[in-house]
């Protein structure tokens, strides 16, 4: 069987786990649940995780502790697209 990377994915009001090409999924109630099985399995099986936000973008790979709350990673890729002077999107510019 060949190592998947573990993704976090936003499933209806809940989460999920899904590994990558795969069509199962284990539910969770909240995000944070999610994430600690997730970095579980990672782990036990050498494998990379990603976690997505509820529109499907990433917001950090496996090696930042999932202790961090989604409002500072928020600050952070803020800081991070505003170092790089990308524009912002019309849906990211309607929200200010």
């Amino acid at each position: 069987m060949s190592a998947r990377t573990q993704h976090v994915v936003a499933h209806g009001g809940q989460w999920a786990v899904k590994g990558e090409g795969s069509r199962r999924a284990t539910v969770f109630e909240t995000k944070q649940d999610a994430i600690d099985a997730a970095q579980q399995i990672a782990a036990e099986t050498g494998t990379d995780l990603l976690v997505h936000g509820k529109a499907g973008q990433i917001f950090y790979p496996s090696e930042i502790k999932s202790s961090l709350d989604e409002a500072i990673l928020r600050m952070e890729v803020r800081e991070m697209v505003r170092a790089l002077r990308i524009p912002a999107t019309r849906e990211q510019k309607s929200r200010k």
